[in-house]
């Protein structure tokens, strides 16, 4: 009987393996790992300080700031409108490609950083995911398209989420004010908008797309 037991235990070891990687491939951790990452840096004062991306302290070495300054925030207004947009796209895009998520955070937060320091020289210190969010935005509705998962109506949404996306951050060109956030002590920044959409539209078309079937499901 022994034999017996040992052949239908190991199969079942396996699928007991291979569920647990299936499902902790299918859950949200970096999308929430950042999440909670963002709330720690807003509870702590000095960490939020640490955070912000300074142009001194950077200038002084602090090489960090390039990537940290974004989950700093002003004001409590600021956090929620931000943490919540990044965590309704970082849960899409965490489903629809994780892969070309993790290059979208990474390549957006070192060049959006370096857009504010090079072409914003009246801005002393940065903080804020809005630019981040921006480039989710885009990755994902470019890598939808390239799905070809969408219909006709669903097109046409995209289309026009991607206008509404453009007329935003020349709304805040224009007006030098932001849409969402209204704040005394913040300026919004639409360099770090439009830096962020063009970022992951650009990952968005030449990252190699994955199958409808190869996408991670939560």
């Amino acid at each position: 009987m022994n034999p017996t037991i040992t052949a239908n235990s190991q199969p079942a070891s396996r699928s007991i393996t291979s569920f647990v990687m299936e499902r902790g491939s299918r859950w949200p951790w970096l999308t929430l790992g950042l999440a909670v990452a963002t709330l720690i840096a807003a509870w702590w004062p000095a960490l939020t300080e640490w955070c912000t991306l300074q142009r001194a302290s950077y200038g002084r070495g602090a090489w960090w700031e390039l990537f940290t300054g974004h989950f700093a925030h002003w004001s409590a207004e600021h956090l929620f409108w931000d943490l919540a947009v990044f965590t309704t796209l970082g849960f899409a895009c965490e489903r629809l490609d994780r892969r070309a998520m993790i290059a979208t955070l990474f390549v957006s937060a070192l060049t959006i950083s370096a857009g504010v320091l090079i072409l914003c020289p009246q801005f002393h210190s940065y903080r804020g995911l809005s630019g981040i969010d921006s480039a989710l935005l885009a990755v994902y509705l470019t890598l939808m398209w390239r799905h070809g998962r969408l219909g006709l109506i669903a097109k046409g949404l995209t289309i026009l989420t991607g206008v509404g996306l453009m007329a935003k951050i020349a709304w805040e060109v224009v007006t030098g004010a932001a849409i969402f956030v209204q704040s005394e002590n913040m300026t919004p920044v639409p360099e770090a908008h439009a830096i962020g959409a063009a970022v992951g539209l650009l990952i968005g078309l030449f990252v190699r797309a994955r199958r409808p079937d190869q996408a991670t499901a939560i």
